[in-house]
């Protein structure tokens, strides 16, 4: 499902961007389930989009993919390897690979770089860095704690954003997760994979100067035993390296005042040989300490109190809360079905074009200390056509002074006041165009749906709809009218 919705994102990108180039054939291997399946080839079908699989065990009748594959991942290892940063990155570097491969000259292309055959320039390449190089990220003032506060983090640079030189994507070791950022200064003389395994170094050595690997046993398992008579100590240890420091000395014990009771006497005589009786562990089994399951749970907690939103729908579930992001995705799922969002449909129209979605997951904190999931469903806006579709997208709004005029008529006036708030607001009305959307991701694990489902028919306007403000205005302002409510002459606000 994740390959069909990509591949839908990239034939709408290559169908705007180069109309002039059509996509007309579509190669790759004869792999199972990921091309070879009805539903894709449904797409291919109606996008006029021919399919031509290699026949089985004969990778080399694609060799030009395959070629490619191998020059992504060799030039991927080496900058991974230099930068001595995680493999769990490797989706990033592959990126960066596949961004400079297509800004370096290439001899079939006559010296030239795909970038500069593709778009008859040639590409910037001022903002080039380093890959897994120090970038520190300028903090923005909201991030600061006070004015003490580092006004930089300390982060890895993983990339680049297309279509912009001003934009790089790093790695945020603490947060452990990829952010883009604009207010950056490099360092290429180092990387952050050994600053990484430095401190990882002395982490380890202060932990193991706390905490040593034999700790001694608590107070109960210490007992005060005499030595067994098979007891033997070596030549070169004395009794009186086994004795504490402070025992009371023989003349001491008989220098006793003789006034003093029987009961004081012979609790003196009994510390004293209990002093010099020499201390002894129990025999029994005891398990080890293991420090390193104690840096492993330290290391969970730490990952669940630092992981930050993620950013996609398959970092949401390889996060250590991912059982909470599901919960989420299915109430927020839940709740666009119960409000009759949209139809699903078989086939969407030649004449249209299905809109990509994405979630947007984020982590709310309540007054009480307590950390809430919420997912949500976002239509990717930036991918409609104007005039197709939608059509106006200006809606007026309310301005600040406007609510301090309604209190202070309140407050002269007497009147009680009460604030609400609109519930997925943009989701109440209706879209009075014809607009399709891309099923959501992981939707086979919120709903069951019909055989041969390949898109929605929106039915009422979802965040990220070009049109959902204005919509919404529309509707709230119908209903305010149909319960006897007028509009100011300045059309700021409504009163009775």
């Amino acid at each position: 499902m994740e390959v069909i919705s990509v591949f839908q994102e990239l034939l709408a990108s290559l169908d705007k961007k180069y109309p002039e180039w059509p996509v007309t054939c579509f190669r790759c291997d004869n792999g199972r389930g990921e091309y070879d399946n009805s539903l894709f080839r449904r797409i291919l079908r109606v996008s006029g989009i021919s399919f031509k699989p290699s026949p089985p065990y004969t990778q080399h009748k694609n060799g030009v993919s395959e070629l490619m594959i191998r020059t992504l991942v060799t030039k991927a290892r080496a900058m991974l390897l230099d930068s001595q940063l995680p493999d769990k990155l490797w989706a990033e570097v592959i990126n960066t690979a596949a961004y400079l491969h297509d800004r370096s000259p290439s001899q079939p292309l006559g010296n030239k770089t795909p970038y500069e055959v593709l778009q008859n320039k040639k590409p910037e390449i001022s903002h080039f860095q380093r890959f897994g190089c120090v970038a520190f990220k300028l903090r923005p003032e909201e991030q600061r704690v006070g004015k003490f506060t580092a006004r930089a983090q300390e982060c890895a640079f993983l990339g680049y954003v297309h279509d912009t030189c001003k934009i790089w994507r790093l790695w945020e070791p603490h947060g452990r997760r990829v952010v883009q950022a604009s207010d950056v200064k490099f360092d290429e003389g180092r990387v952050l994979g050994n600053t990484m395994r430095e401190n990882m170094e002395l982490e380890g050595s202060i932990l193991g100067s706390i905490i040593p690997c034999n700790l001694p046993l608590e107070e109960d398992d210490v007992e005060l035993l005499a030595p067994p008579p098979e007891c033997s100590l070596p030549a070169d240890v004395s009794t009186s390296t086994l004795l504490p420091d402070k025992l009371v000395p023989e003349e001491t014990v008989s220098d006793i005042p003789s006034s003093l009771s029987t009961e004081a006497r012979s609790s003196i005589s009994a510390s004293t040989t209990m002093s010099e009786t020499a201390l002894q562990r129990s025999t029994r089994l005891r398990h080890q300490f293991q420090p390193t399951a104690v840096i492993a749970n330290l290391q969970v907690a730490e990952n669940s109190e630092t992981e930050g939103d993620p950013l996609s729908y398959r970092e949401a579930l390889s996060q250590s809360c991912s059982a909470k992001w599901k919960k989420a995705m299915q109430d927020g799922f839940a709740s666009l079905l119960q409000n009759h969002t949209w139809d699903y449909v078989y086939l969407v129209p030649a004449e249209a074009k299905s809109i990509g979605c994405r979630w947007v997951f984020r982590k709310k904190i309540s007054p009480d200390g307590s950390v809430r999931h919420k997912a949500r469903l976002v239509i990717k806006g930036y991918e409609q056509i104007p005039e197709v579709d939608f059509g106006d997208t200006f809606a007026p709004v309310a301005k600040l002074t406007c609510l301090r005029v309604i209190l202070g008529h309140a407050i002269l006036n007497g009147w009680e006041t009460h604030q609400m708030d609109m519930v997925t607001a943009f989701l109440n009305p209706t879209i009075d165009n014809l607009v399709f959307m891309d099923l959501p991701e992981g939707i086979e694990y919120l709903a069951e749906l019909p055989h041969r489902i390949t898109a929605c028919h929106l039915k009422k306007a979802l965040y990220g709809l070009k049109q959902a403000p204005r919509l919404w205005y529309q509707h709230i302002n119908s209903f305010l009218k149909s319960v006897s409510q007028t509009v100011t002459k300045q059309g700021r606000f409504s009163h009775d």
